[in-house]
């Protein structure tokens, strides 16, 4: 027997009482251990007893049977609940939603192929473009015209696109008034004695100015007191012979065209700019032009003159732009792009995708986690090329729905109904009418209801997109109802209608939807009288619906009429009400 005082192991430094210590100790913890593992496994088992497969939210293709990462993209896999269970999570955190949240499974979201984005402050830079067209500046262009009666003696240009040099002669005319007008500056120069003869002159010479004849001509001329009958034209800056209207030996009047000279070292630029970019627009910006002409290469504008008159049929202002153009290279008629560019700025951005218009407010689907999104009011503050400046709604950080919008909005529609459902329910049931559970509409029944309810919801806010996708869920789920099932089996003739109506439920359009759950709403209704239910569904009728049937069932007093839309909202009635 051991002694507790002195007794030791050969050879080592322990005491029997300390060992005997450590065991105890060792044993605890070794219980412990296999107490939380087996608590862990059966939690764990319980768990993944209701998950049927796990994926990525990226790659919905990656399936596997245990937790990991992705394949692909090397993000944690996520788990998918089994039908059943997927079902009744939905249902019991409905009650638990805040507000403007609802619920749409992971699975739910890869068939409908939801993408996301992070909210995060970007350097934003804007562009607006624009197409125009080139025009000659106005003040560069001179078009001579006879002055005095005469001659074509000779063209010294041919032809337009001629480039001429300044001073350059273009054409010769004879003129018997000017060989008698300069005479009479020869002699009035000649007898120069007083102020009156002065005055003469000056008139003389003003008549001469009157015929394009230039100062330096009048000076050669009064230099060599020689008068001559023919006035030669010269163009008065370097351009381009536009127009050449007289051929040579033709007699010409006053009045009548010769030649057009312009000068395109500068020309216009007429753009169109919508209505919704006017007030971007600044007397002075700098703005690029461009052509297809010449690629690669980018002429420096000037906005001179921004149009103050709308076009009342393109919505659309005229923008005159000024641009340098010395080589002349960009010829009058021409198309060209007309670009500006702002000075980037920081800001919270999302991306355009990501906003869902509904006419004077703007909506994002916020990721809340667990299932869950939130449809949220924003106020943008302008678009940057593929992003939108966000001034109040979001915060940094959020993660946010950007593909799949309209079907999201119709899933959290439907879920909003199925709530009006339940309440319904509920307040039935609280006025003392007692609710027998038995008569309870049966699961595939409830699940039809719903998807109806989804696909009303679409087509009342005027949204073909998901109707399709609805029209195979409500397929799937008559086909799913056990017509041996004597709960059911003397309703058999009926369901069988309802779905030769919904084979043939496959628009192409929102008119034909509409034209489609007309018969879709006529079928379910024979289907729905002959199940006695505790909740109760309102039977409208749209009185100006003609193009099918007009009735169709919803779960709350106000009027959404799914065949006129938001055109004409609230036009129907009730016309009965079915179940308790």
């Amino acid at each position: 027997m051991f002694s507790l005082k002195k007794a030791r192991f050969p050879g080592k430094n322990l005491s029997v009482s300390s060992t005997h210590m450590n065991m105890k100790r060792y044993f605890l913890l070794l219980w412990m251990v296999t107490f939380v593992v087996t608590g862990c496994k059966g939690t764990s088992s319980k768990i993944r007893s209701n998950v049927d497969h796990y994926t990525c939210a990226m790659h919905p293709s990656v399936r596997s049977k245990d937790p990991g990462k992705c394949p692909i993209c090397g993000m944690e896999l996520v788990p998918v609940l089994k039908k059943n269970a997927q079902a009744s999570a939905a249902s019991a955190s409905l009650s638990e939603l805040k507000p403007n949240e609802f619920t749409v499974p992971i699975g739910r979201r890869q068939q409908i192929g939801v993408t996301y984005a992070t909210v995060k402050l970007r350097s934003l830079s804007r562009t607006i473009r624009a197409v125009g067209f080139i025009v000659p500046d106005q003040k560069r262009n001179w078009s001579f015209v006879s002055r005095v009666e005469g001659y074509v003696q000779q063209l010294f240009v041919a032809s337009p696109g001629e480039i001429v040099e300044k001073d350059a002669p273009l054409l010769s005319i004879y003129s018997p008034d000017l060989l008698t007008t300069e005479r009479e500056l020869m002699i009035l120069l000649r007898s120069r004695r007083n102020a009156t003869t002065d005055r003469l002159i000056q008139a003389a010479r003003f008549r001469l100015h009157q015929w394009n004849v230039t100062d330096p001509q009048i000076a050669e001329l009064e230099k060599s007191m020689q008068p001559s009958e023919v006035l030669i034209l010269h163009s008065p800056f370097r351009g381009i012979v536009a127009k050449v209207a007289v051929p040579q030996g033709t007699s010409v009047k006053v009045g009548d065209a010769l030649v057009d000279v312009v000068d395109l070292s500068e020309v216009w630029v007429w753009a169109d700019f919508y209505e919704t970019e006017i007030g971007l627009l600044r007397q002075g910006q700098k703005v690029g032009v461009t052509s297809v002409s010449y690629p690669g290469r980018t002429f420096d504008g000037t906005v001179a003159v921004v149009d103050p008159f709308v076009d009342p049929l393109k919505r659309t202002a005229r923008v005159r732009i000024d641009v340098e153009n010395a080589e002349f290279l960009l010829r009058p008629g021409m198309y060209v792009n007309a670009t500006l560019q702002f000075e980037p700025v920081v800001a919270l951005a999302i991306p355009v995708e990501a906003v869902m218009p509904t006419g004077l407010r703007n909506v994002v689907f916020v990721d809340k986690g667990e299932g869950r999104l939130e449809s949220r009011l924003i106020t943008l503050g302008g678009e940057f090329g593929n992003f939108y400046a966000v001034r109040k709604g979001l915060a940094a950080g959020e993660r946010i729905v950007t593909s799949a919008n309209f079907l999201i909005d119709a899933e959290s529609k439907m879920q909003g109904a199925l709530k009006d459902f339940d309440d319904n329910h509920s307040e039935s049931s609280s006025t003392g009418d007692e609710a027998n559970p038995s008569l309870a509409l049966p699961s595939p029944y409830e699940a039809l209801i719903k998807s109806y309810l989804a696909l009303h919801a679409l087509l009342a806010a005027d949204r073909f997109e998901g109707v399709n996708q609805l029209g195979d869920e409500l397929r799937r789920e008559v086909a799913e109802i056990a017509v041996g099932d004597e709960d059911m089996k003397h309703n058999s003739l009926k369901n069988k209608t309802l779905e030769q109506v919904l084979n043939h439920f496959k628009p192409a359009d929102l008119e034909q939807a509409r034209v489609g759950f007309g018969h879709v709403s006529k079928a379910l209704l024979e289907v729905l009288k002959e199940i006695p239910s505790p909740r109760v569904l309102y039977v409208m009728r749209c009185p100006m619906w003609n193009s099918s049937p007009s009735e169709w069932v919803q779960v709350s007093k106000k009027v959404e009429n799914p065949f006129l839309g938001q055109a004409m909202a609230t036009c129907g009635e009730t016309i009965r009400i079915l179940g308790k």
